[in-house]
């Protein structure tokens, strides 16, 4: 609902669910609280209408033709179907489908590629669709889609939504919206709100064929360790996380991008902190790049700083700066594409001046919807598959609230954050140098190292990526589920 809008912290936003009450409400067939079925989708309704000009936090990024999906669904069911009984695995890794990319002509996983790499005859990737492109030649070729069964809980979420569930979603989100109210002062819109109710009674319809189709899915894959993506998000990951714990799976989330003290995924009021039921919603071990990550997160689950073994990697390549453009890269956030591309528009006209070279990369989320958006006069569009390509080339980066800003940390020679209500938002300590207006960022791009030993903001590349991922994953599996380091060694690749 359009209100007048207010500088809130997240921390300020939380005590909407800072409620026991809130966590009495149950999923169906189980003790656990359903809040965390809606929790972020609730909570970026409120970021969507106080931070958001366009899009919002809750829009759907750019729809693929339904050519496209129906081809993506018929190819994933077919790949599933041959290798039915091909693959089981100790380690399985859910993954969105979107951390793909191409290099010497095979598929790569940007993260969970490089830990079933490490074991590859006991790891196997479980990958959801993406942005709906058919990805070949897989390096880590033991895959099977999620798509095909996806696709059915979808259906099934509007064909199965009982009274029962409707009660129940009206209950959790009227009791919500009043906490809202009393204790923000902020009123959602009856629309809003029914939306809301929609979502989490399709949920909660879904809630159990998810739960029982995972359990026998980890069962008949003789699953003992899982990688859930954006498992510590709720939603759709917490009947598979319920399911893991039902067939005895030890669960875990590998970071994926930028985690901070703005980050509702990984921040949750007092109460849920120390609620026991709540932590039965979450993974047993979140993984982070290092320990300044770690920090950033009051998630109630046992935090390891692993490492990030796609910059690990990437660097082994990484030319030297001299090699470099005079190039000023513009990173988009997925969500406001034509924000950014306005940004970078006017950062044209200052830096453009001074002999810099604009490009704009867009974030995976929103390359579908680039091809109907006309480009800026002055800005190039990246078309690197990999950030790291890109990071090469460029001697600045500017971005809101993009993990590349902590990528490009020790390798670029100016990382500059823009400094908006969505950047304090998400980071109340601003960790690097940052700019309001044109005039400030000109000045930041004449003035030297914005980065560098005396900047009293800049984070150190030491703090952000733990070293040895390798040796540390293999340790955390062999703690975990008794897989030795010995047969890591024997069977593992680098990737």
């Amino acid at each position: 609902m359009t209100q007048e809008k207010q500088n809130y912290t997240l921390q300020q936003l939380l005590a909407l669910e800072d409620d026991e009450a809130l966590l009495q409400f149950s999923c169906p067939g189980s003790t656990l609280p359903a809040w965390p079925l809606i929790r972020t989708h609730f909570i970026r309704t409120l970021m969507s209408d106080l931070l958001y000009t366009s899009g919002g936090l809750n829009a759907a990024p750019g729809k693929p033709s339904l050519l496209q999906m129906a081809s993506y669904l018929a190819r994933s069911q077919y790949h599933n179907w041959i290798n039915r009984h091909a693959f089981s695995a100790d380690i399985c890794f859910f993954t969105t489908g979107l951390g793909n990319f191409s290099k010497d002509q095979k598929t790569h996983e940007r993260l969970a590629g490089y830990f079933a790499s490490s074991y590859p005859k006991q790891s196997m990737l479980y990958q959801a669709q993406g942005d709906w492109t058919w990805w070949q030649n897989h390096h880590f070729s033991t895959i099977l889609h999620a798509t095909p069964f996806n696709t059915y809980l979808h259906l099934m979420g509007r064909l199965r939504v009982t009274a029962t569930d409707w009660k129940l979603a009206n209950a959790i989100i009227e009791h919500a919206s009043r906490n809202t109210v009393s204790r923000l002062g902020y009123q959602l819109a009856s629309g809003q709100k029914d939306t809301l109710k929609t979502a989490l009674s399709r949920q909660l319809a879904a809630f159990p064929i998810s739960a029982n189709y995972h359990a026998n899915w980890f069962s008949r894959h003789n699953t003992r360790l899982l990688f859930l993506e954006a498992a510590c998000y709720g939603a759709r990951s917490l009947p598979i996380l319920h399911a893991a714990r039902m067939a005895g799976v030890t669960t875990a989330e590998h970071q994926h991008g930028a985690i901070s003290k703005g980050h509702d995924g990984y921040n949750v009021a007092p109460t849920l902190a120390a609620s026991p039921s709540f932590r039965q919603t979450l993974p047993d071990y979140l993984l982070t790049y290092g320990n300044w990550w770690s920090q950033q997160s009051n998630m109630p689950v046992a935090k390891l700083a692993i490492g990030n073994p796609h910059l690990t990697e990437s660097l082994k390549r990484f030319m030297p700066a001299s090699c470099r453009n005079n190039r000023v890269l513009v990173l988009g956030d997925g969500i406001e594409t034509q924000l950014y591309l306005d940004l970078a528009a006017r950062v044209h006209t200052i830096a453009g001046k001074h002999g810099y070279n604009i490009v704009f990369r867009p974030h995976p989320l929103e390359k579908e919807r680039l091809k109907t958006v006309p480009i800026p006069a002055g800005v190039a569009l990246d078309s690197n598959g990999d950030i790291y390509a890109s990071l090469q080339q460029a001697t600045v980066v500017i971005s809101e609230l993009s993990t590349g800003l902590f990528e490009a940390v020790g390798l670029v020679d100016k990382v500059i954050l823009w400094k908006t209500d969505k950047s304090r938002f998400a980071y109340p300590e601003l960790p690097f140098p940052a700019f309001s207006t044109m005039q400030e960022l000109e000045m930041l791009l004449l003035g030297g190292d914005a980065v560098s030993e005396s900047t009293p903001s800049a984070i150190q590349a030491h703090e952000l990526w733990q070293p040895n991922w390798e040796e540390n994953y293999r340790n955390f599996v062999e703690k975990t589920i008794g897989i030795n380091n010995k047969a890591g060694e024997m069977n593992g690749s680098h990737h």
